[in-house]
């Protein structure tokens, strides 16, 4: 949509309309079709114009915004957050922080694995060590930087619990969801094993 005056000349005298406009195809060309006639463009304060632009502004994109707030200035790049929280939330009414042990690593393993954990459920498509949202790109409710090699150091603390934490998590899940479980399938579509024999899984 774009703003136009229209002149109109009645006599020996022209007037000017402000009218908001878009285009829509007409035989294969473009033709204006007014969607609201503002009145007199001469009777319009930059007062009035002003304000409806700061009203209309509000339903703009975000870079639009900003744009029109701080000139030619443009939003490049924003980091995730919203649904880090959501996850969180859902994270600690599961318990997880209370139920996950740490034991003697110098860093938390609890955030270690909510990262990966998030990094999974918000963005999918990036292996699940190695994403550039458990890095950088994503503004964690928690503060701490974790090095590459303490991601897998944290999963290998996991596995260690992990009888614990399943039987743990089944009651809890019932409970917060009022759900008749009774089976749990496990994701391993980047798990990998690795054996000297002939590995019993796949038959």
């Amino acid at each position: 949509m774009l703003a136009y005056v229209a002149v109109c000349g009645q006599g020996d005298k022209d007037y000017r309309y402000l009218q908001i406009y878009h285009l829509e195809p007409v035989n294969g060309r473009p033709r204006r079709g007014v969607l609201a006639s503002l009145g007199n463009a001469d009777n319009l304060s930059p007062q009035d114009l002003g304000a409806l632009v700061a009203s209309l502004s509000r339903l703009a994109s975000p870079d639009m915004q900003l744009r029109l707030a701080h000139g030619d200035a443009r939003l490049l790049s924003a980091k995730t957050y919203g649904s880090i929280l959501a996850v969180r939330a859902l994270w600690e009414d599961l318990g997880l922080p209370g139920l996950i042990e740490h034991g003697e690593q110098g860093f938390s393993i609890e955030r270690a694995l909510f990262r990966l954990v998030a990094n999974r459920l918000v963005d999918p498509g990036e292996p699940a060590v190695a994403g550039r949202m458990a890095a950088s790109e994503a503004h964690w409710p928690e503060p701490g930087h974790f090095s590459y090699h303490e991601f897998p150091q944290a999963m290998d603390m996991l596995l260690r619990q992990k009888d614990r934490l399943k039987a743990e998590l089944s009651g809890r899940v019932r409970q917060l969801l009022s759900l008749p479980l009774s089976v749990v399938w496990c994701e391993l579509t980047s798990s990998y094993l690795d054996t000297d024999g002939v590995c019993p899984l796949p038959a």
